[in-house]
């Protein structure tokens, strides 16, 4: 298949990640198979886009100032955790002869009659698909007809799939890929939402329960100290009274 390109620059340790961010570069590292990892940059705005069109399952063309260029894929995208800027990649350095592991996305296409005459609920169990090929069998995405499901009996599994040419799976065919839920009646879901509220109910009333019971623990424990130190205390007097008639 085709690749995207994206020029990168070799990284050296003079200029830190924050340093090289300011100035609208991505820090990264490529690393693979038989392959000793190498720091890397990527230019934001480029990336961003070969991201979007790319994703993780497209060879990148990366190519470097010397004319030099290899065939990575987008391993791991590292996000800021509030403005969700991209701050760090590992790019996957891949040999063009060994086969290689990776998730391919399902593109569904196609009407469902069950969802758009029977009022149906379209039931995705998977949308991505784990394959082995060779880096230049990989696709973009994998496209998964749904127009066959056409009652609530229909549905497609692993081994209706067509996979292009060069495509292994070991995941079971029987497996459910997308099937058609058929519509709940009101009744239905008025039960779903009264068995709901009495779980909430019956939560609530355990909780009420055990803080009870933590109160009424506090409370014993404090009766239970009083005779104690009534005891102690009627200890230490007849104590005094022994002394005082000792005394006489």
């Amino acid at each position: 298949m085709a690749s995207v390109k994206l020029s990168a620059v070799a990284r050296s340790e003079e200029k830190t990640p924050a340093e090289l961010r300011r100035e609208g570069m991505i820090p990264g590292v490529v690393y693979g198979k038989k392959v000793k990892p190498y720091s890397v940059a990527v230019e934001e705005i480029p990336f961003n886009k070969v991201l979007k069109k790319a994703g993780e399952s497209t060879l990148v063309d990366f190519a470097f100032a010397d004319n030099e260029s290899v065939n990575v894929l987008i391993q791991d995208v590292q996000r800021h955790a509030v403005r969700e800027d991209v701050m760090h990649v590992d790019f996957y350095q891949v040999d063009m002869k060994e086969k290689i592991t990776a998730n391919i996305p399902l593109e569904f296409v196609g009407e469902a009659l069950a969802v758009d005459d029977l009022g149906g609920l379209l039931v995705k169990t998977i949308d991505t698909l784990s394959v082995q090929c060779l880096p230049g069998d990989l696709v973009h995405e994998i496209k998964v007809d749904i127009s066959v499901l056409k009652t609530f009996e229909d549905s497609l599994r692993i081994k209706d799939i067509q996979l292009p040419e060069g495509l292994e799976i070991s995941i079971d065919p029987e497996a459910s890929v997308v099937s058609v839920e058929e519509p709940k009646s009101e009744e239905e879901l008025d039960a779903e939402l009264a068995e709901a509220v009495s779980e909430e109910d019956a939560i609530a009333g355990i909780e009420d329960v055990e803080g009870e019971e933590g109160e009424e623990g506090e409370a014993a424990e404090g009766e239970e100290g009083a005779p104690v130190e009534a005891k102690e205390g009627g200890e230490a007097a007849e104590g005094a009274g022994d002394a005082a008639e000792k005394k006489e």
